[in-house]
């Protein structure tokens, strides 16, 4: 199915979440999850209601709403206290806003925390599996 929505002009832009990063996710709905699609042929990436039926088509798991609407600040600041995905606090949010067909504005807010944390690449440290929901593991 995948392929068959994407032919070659969507990109799919997610991550892969087998291997824990930095936080331990053991809620997962699944080991990718998917948070945007570019179209090639307009050069712009697809609003929030398209990619998100795309994604229903090709049975994509998505990273987490956590919220539809307008918001100040300080409300945003309060997504980062705990992820969906893991009782740990959220790495950061991606946060986006579509016009139309299209993503019009989109931004990245990563908990101070997390960054400094950080000292060397995922990928140099022993691989710890992260876990998928229950409903997924049977």
């Amino acid at each position: 199915k995948l392929f068959e929505h994407l032919s070659d002009h969507f990109i799919l832009f997610g991550e892969w979440c087998y291997a824990q990063h930095s936080v331990f996710y053991d809620r997962l709905p699944d080991w990718f999850l998917g948070f945007d699609v570019y179209d090639k042929r307009f050069g712009r990436f697809l609003s929030s209601k398209r990619r998100d039926a795309l994604f229903r088509e090709m049975c994509v798991a998505q990273v987490p709403v956590l919220a539809l609407g307008h918001f100040a600040y300080p409300e945003v600041q309060k997504f980062l206290s705990t992820s969906k995905l893991s009782d740990q606090p959220a790495e950061g949010i991606y946060l986006r806003f579509s016009q139309d067909d299209w993503l019009a504005q989109r931004s990245k807010l990563v908990r101070p925390a997390f960054i400094q944390a950080v000292e060397q690449h995922w990928s140099r440290s022993a691989i710890r599996p992260n876990r998928l929901t229950l409903e997924l593991q049977g």
